[in-house]
């Protein structure tokens, strides 16, 4: 998730309703690593973290990073 709120799923982005149908072939034992920007808004984080759960990925590594520039 970069600072503007933007969701990327391999480098590409995504809006929430793709990234769900994405999520759907991911195995609830399957590790996930989120990537979120230190300028990111707690609601795009806790928009991601929601879908994930509702989909039973709960595996997730969180790791802050700050965006080049």
């Amino acid at each position: 998730i970069d600072g503007a709120g933007q969701v990327y799923l391999a480098e590409q982005a995504l809006d929430l309703d793709q990234l769900a149908q994405a999520l759907a072939e991911v195995g609830p034992d399957r590790r996930l690593l989120l990537r979120v920007d230190e300028a990111t808004a707690f609601r795009h984080f806790v928009a991601v973290v929601d879908l994930l759960k509702a989909r039973g990925l709960e595996d997730i590594s969180i790791v802050t990073r700050r965006e080049a520039g």
